[in-house]
């Protein structure tokens, strides 16, 4: 079956090649997005100045964890923490729920590493 030169193209499968271009894209867009998002934190996380550091306000308990080489769930369990309903919470809003100053905090955090680490 050829197709007659005068014939048009059928409409619908321009669409149809369109789509396809769009998705293939999109597609690499986002593994490019995602490759290059994963070779930052490789970069970030390979440098010994991010590890054991000096716990400061802002960092939420999993940047803790991962800083200092534990398990997040099992930081924040020694914690009295659950992260399902705490996801993101930092040192200082943790402070603040448990009506301390942070720098107590900071206490219970250091000795729940070193619990951790001893195990």
């Amino acid at each position: 079956m050829t197709r007659d030169a005068d014939q048009a193209p059928d409409p619908t499968r321009r669409i149809y090649r369109r789509i396809l271009w769009a998705l293939l894209i999109l597609s690499v867009l986002a593994t490019g997005f995602f490759a290059a998002r994963g070779v930052v934190q490789f970069v970030y996380w390979s440098d010994p100045a991010h590890r054991d550091q000096t716990l400061q306000p802002w960092m939420p308990v999993g940047f803790v964890a991962r800083s200092y080489g534990l398990q997040r769930d099992a930081l924040a369990a020694e914690l009295g923490l659950s992260l399902s309903s705490n996801r993101r919470v930092t040192l200082e809003s943790l402070a603040a729920m448990r009506g301390q100053t942070f720098e107590d905090l900071a206490d219970d955090v250091e000795a729940a590493i070193r619990d951790l680490r001893s195990e």
